[in-house]
């Protein structure tokens, strides 16, 4: 049976350089990571146009390992096709819903496992993460919103990491950066408070304490907040 190299989750997820073409790496894997951290990271916003000769001249490649990542975002649901070309998934109601019942479903086991698998190493860096957020706390402005998404998603993705699953690992990561896009919107949009670092927490004190239970549930509130948050924010402003 293949290996997975699980060192690989959370570095493929959140961790892309900005250190130009390099060419011993596939091209289109290239531009597939750079278009992903642009989106998951809130640089090309959603609904947005993508423009295949626009990222051709941007790079300076050809077209055609463009099309191949943009074929790839578009497996991924990041982009999706629409009468004016390929756009940044826009996320509309339905979408947002759909992503955030499938994290309450599937994150909250991930996070019993991880419980049960997590090393010393892993819990140092979430816990580098909490301390990180702590400093905003009180501080979620616009001008801090885009550390903050990237500290909540790399607090999710460590744990993801830690659950050594390669099956639920590869169903999350599908999800998560439907998540990450629906996240900005909490923030940008919905202005977000900053009451999910106490859910962080919770879970993370579960972690540590190897509490599989304990460690599941905690998740699953956390999950819920998120999606009854947005519910109710999307109803607000349609009200309005």
């Amino acid at each position: 049976m293949e290996k997975y190299d699980f060192s690989n989750f959370q570095i493929n997820m959140f961790e892309f350089r900005d250190e130009g073409i390099v060419r011993s790496q596939a091209l289109h894997q290239q531009v597939y990571d750079y278009i992903k951290r642009k989106i998951i990271f809130g640089e090309v916003k959603c609904g947005t146009k993508i423009i295949e000769s626009q990222l051709a001249k941007e790079m300076h490649i050809s077209r055609s390992p463009i099309r191949e990542a943009l074929r790839m975002l578009c497996a991924d649901e990041l982009l999706i096709p629409s009468n004016g070309g390929i756009i940044v998934n826009p996320m509309d109601y339905q979408t947002t819903i759909e992503a955030y019942e499938c994290r309450i479903v599937m994150d909250p086991f991930a996070t019993r496992l991880a419980a049960e698998r997590i090393d010393g190493s892993t819990l140092e860096n979430l816990k580098d993460c909490l301390v990180q957020t702590e400093k905003l706390k009180g501080k979620h402005t616009k001008e801090n919103y885009q550390k903050i998404i990237e500290l909540n998603s790399k607090f999710h993705a460590l744990i993801i990491y830690a659950c050594k699953h390669h099956h639920i690992q590869r169903y999350i990561e599908n999800n998560m950066a439907l998540i990450t896009l629906a996240r900005i919107n909490e923030f940008y949009l919905y202005h977000q408070d900053d009451s999910y670092i106490s859910d962080h927490t919770l879970i993370y004190n579960a972690l540590c304490e190897h509490d599989g239970d304990k460690a599941e549930e905690c998740m699953r509130q956390h999950a819920i907040h998120d999606y009854e948050f947005y519910k109710s924010q999307y109803k607000n402003r349609v009200q309005e």
